[in-house]
């Protein structure tokens, strides 16, 4: 990789996100992160936001000013998400509608803004960050996993959109992921029921899913678009 590439990554304070960040820093990638909250990564070349993806003005605001400190965007990977669960008799519609904001009206307003910088190099790679709880369609996900379903239509859709432009858009649906902060947010059945479920009876590692995103960033994968790759799940 070349250090004039910029790759926007959303929700890069913990977890995936920052092991994404501090991954594509060792590459020679200019990586801006942005989250709710400030980040303490001090690295040459991470730039951080402080943003609410669910809130478009500020997304607008944020890549304004990439587009005047850096010019493009070659990368974007959304990210971003917040899990509740829930059923659909008792969840409060305060947090569907905080899921759906930050999981896909988030994810769609970064891919818009996105988008107008790629287009000007007509180049540029789009991941989007879904789950297996879209093909498990669990009890108590509903919110969740209609929020990454409508993110997997959106990868279709754009992907269609933005391919005579040079664009590829493709989603990827992990399992849990170790070490990422992720099982935290669920209670030890739901996390023993998803790993049962996954078939392959185990979590999957961070750099399980940055193996695939590695390919998806690459140009390797220009012929790849529109596509859902999910990983620890068969």
């Amino acid at each position: 990789m070349i250090q004039e590439q910029v790759l926007v990554v959303t929700g890069a304070r913990a977890g995936l996100g920052r092991h994404l960040a501090e991954h594509y820093l060792s590459l020679g990638w200019v990586v801006v992160g942005c989250s709710r909250q400030p980040s303490d990564l001090q690295l040459e070349h991470y730039h951080h936001f402080i943003c609410d993806v669910s809130q478009a003005a500020e997304v607008s605001q944020m890549f304004l000013a990439i587009r005047r400190e850096f010019g493009r965007v070659d990368a974007l990977i959304n990210n971003a998400g917040i899990f509740r669960t829930g059923l659909a008799a008792s969840q409060p519609i305060s947090e569907v509608v905080a899921t759906f904001g930050v999981n896909l009206i988030g994810a769609f307003s970064c891919t818009q803004e996105a988008i107008r910088l790629m287009i000007r190099q007509r180049v540029g790679r789009i991941v989007f960050m879904s789950s297996i709880a879209v093909p498990m369609a669990s009890a108590g996900l509903g919110a969740y996993a209609a929020s990454k379903a409508g993110l997997e239509e959106l990868t279709r859709a754009v992907a269609r959109e933005v391919a005579p432009l040079g664009i590829t858009v493709n989603a990827v649906g992990p399992s849990i992921i170790a070490d990422s902060g992720m099982a935290a947010a669920m209670s030890a059945d739901v996390v023993a029921q998803t790993i049962a479920a996954s078939g392959t009876g185990r979590e999957v590692s961070l750099d399980d899913v940055t193996s695939v995103i590695d390919f998806l960033l690459s140009p390797a994968s220009r012929a790849v678009t529109g596509q859902i790759i999910y990983v620890g799940a068969v």
